[in-house]
């Protein structure tokens, strides 16, 4: 086989593996892009707000929390939690455990595991959830949050 055959074949290889991935590639596949800073807000109570988007796998919530604004009672769910803290100060507590986190700092919740926070100064938090939250898709769970939050501060 000559050269100029060889190559050829090499790039035809290449350019049909290339189609084959565009070919199967489906709107699924595509990354989907949020701007939190434009979404609604949920405001809970005076003092908190939330945002969040969901998709089949996990949540992802901001909260904007109010100097003394609580997330309590602690409470827990099936779902593994991330947090960090992008602004503010904020108390966790978990348990007997109270720890105290600032910008940047992250935590993570094993699912299960009693959880509640309690905002130092105004903050800002950032949170995963996996799986996704079902319940937050559930009709009338805002209300049900701001009534529990309402009752708790």
């Amino acid at each position: 086989m000559n050269a100029i055959l060889k190559k050829f074949i090499s790039l035809s290889l290449i350019s049909t593996s290339f189609l084959c991935t565009l070919a199967t590639a489906s709107p699924q596949q595509s990354p989907v892009y949020y701007d939190f800073n434009t979404m609604p807000v949920h405001q809970l109570i005076d003092s908190i707000g939330m945002r969040f988007v969901t998709s089949d796998q996990f949540t992802v919530i901001q909260w904007n929390l109010k100097a003394g604004a609580k997330l309590m009672p602690q409470h827990k769910h099936p779902n593994e939690q991330v947090i960090r803290v992008l602004e503010g100060t904020l108390q966790v507590h978990s348990g007997e455990s109270v720890r105290t986190l600032h910008a940047g700092d992250v935590m993570i919740f094993a699912p299960n595991l009693p959880h509640g926070f309690i905002a130092e100064t105004d903050s800002v938090m950032y949170e995963q959830q996996t799986p996704f939250r079902k319940d937050f898709l559930e009709a009338g769970f805002i209300e049900k949050l701001s009534t529990l939050l309402r009752q708790n501060q």
